[in-house]
């Protein structure tokens, strides 16, 4: 059993907040001390990989404590199945920025 309807809606209203708030991510990303210390000169891959951790984070959080458990296999699965389909406007919000 994967994620109800009120957890699917929940889902994707966190994935529209992130990209709708994804300056405060990707000026973080850029911030000198952390380009240095990683391969990624412009921020983009790290930009993406704290955008996916808010998002998830952020649900998983919110879906323990509306439903008093943790997320089960078939759920993180189903979680991870939107993400993969809604990536690309994260990477085009990222890109935006510049």
């Amino acid at each position: 059993m994967g994620l109800t309807n009120l957890e699917r809606g929940i889902l994707n209203r966190q994935i529209d907040y992130t990209v709708g708030d994804i300056q405060p991510i990707v000026e973080f990303a850029r911030i000198p001390e952390l380009r240095s210390m990683c391969n990624d000169k412009d921020g983009f891959d790290f930009s993406l990989g704290s955008a996916i951790t808010e998002i998830h984070l952020a649900f998983v959080m919110g879906f323990k404590a509306r439903n008093q458990r943790p997320i089960n296999k078939e759920e993180k699965n189903e979680i991870f199945n939107i993400l993969g389909r809604r990536i690309h406007e994260i990477k085009e919000a990222i890109n935006k920025m510049g």
